[in-house]
């Protein structure tokens, strides 16, 4: 599934850390993964941390684009293992899909 800003409930993404991406920007959700778990909605998470994957940089700012998708799963009312779980995996998986503009 494919998202935009506008795609996704604004009481979502208000309550998301980091910048919002434009409106033209277009996300995959939580690829590989269920956008929702029981009555989270995972969709605004992912859409932003999928947003920083695009702008990119090296280590440091994918490490912190990893952080922020932590902090935004729990914002989301997703539970500590889960979010743990979710994070694990964009770091041990994420390195394929990241804008790496400069040396990884």
């Amino acid at each position: 599934m494919k998202y935009t800003n506008d795609d996704l409930p604004i009481d979502l993404l208000v309550n998301m850390l980091g910048p919002l991406p434009d409106d033209r920007f277009v996300s995959h959700g939580c690829s590989r993964s269920p956008d929702r778990i029981g009555a989270c909605d995972l969709r605004a998470a992912c859409h932003i941390h999928d947003f920083h994957y695009e702008c990119g940089g090296g280590k440091a700012e994918r490490f912190e684009a990893d952080r922020v998708f932590y902090v935004n799963l729990r914002r989301s009312d997703l539970g500590k293992l889960l979010s743990t779980f979710y994070w694990m995996e964009v770091r041990l998986w994420g390195h394929v899909f990241f804008n790496w503009t400069s040396e990884p």
